[in-house]
């Protein structure tokens, strides 16, 4: 069971919120404005913010097709996040190459400068990108924090598996909102 203290400091980090994953979610709206949400308290309360985007190392690495798209911000974060994150007085951008948001170095180095101890956890593929960052993360010794209504699967799954989240050190809501009160508002 997590315990919180004086010392906790929240770090919020969005995984994978770009065009190329998002094309497949039935409910792109609504996650986006749950996210939305989360990021507008961040804001508000000075919670500083990750946004880590995949970035295939080569051409060689895209699927088939989407070369062309690269230049149309088809691996950029979409612009409805980056708007509400432009208000965030500690937020950074990075890229990763792999399914965890932690594998790369700078965003490990972020979290540590910032005395990050709890990540909130915001975006897609919760089977594979998610996943790879909560066990990082925990593996790191961070607490970490989501929502069901903050992360999700493309349509291949109908049901994100939330296995990750059965760690003492993790919490799962069912509801944005709960997290909000019970974390970033106290």
């Amino acid at each position: 069971m997590i315990t919180l203290d004086e010392r906790t400091q929240y770090g919020v980090i969005v995984i994978d919120m770009q065009e190329f994953f998002l094309r497949d979610i039935a409910e792109r709206k609504a996650l986006i404005a749950n996210q939305k949400a989360v990021l507008k308290v961040c804001a508000k309360q000075d919670i500083p913010v990750l946004i880590v985007s995949y970035a295939p190392l080569t051409a060689d690495d895209l699927p088939a097709g989407t070369l062309e798209k690269l230049s149309g911000g088809y691996w950029k974060p979409i612009p409805e996040i980056k708007e509400v994150v432009a208000d965030i007085p500690r937020a950074s951008y990075f890229t990763k190459s792999s399914n965890s948001a932690l594998s790369n170095a700078e965003v490990r180095k972020q979290l540590k400068s910032w005395n990050i101890t709890d990540i909130c956890t915001l975006g897609v593929n919760t089977a594979t990108c998610i996943t790879e960052s909560v066990e990082d993360a925990l593996g790191m010794g961070y607490r970490v924090h989501s929502a069901k209504t903050l992360i999700t699967d493309r349509k291949f799954r109908p049901e994100p598996d939330y296995q990750v989240f059965n760690h003492r050190d993790a919490r799962l809501y069912e509801h944005h909102s709960e997290l909000i009160v019970n974390l970033l508002l106290v």
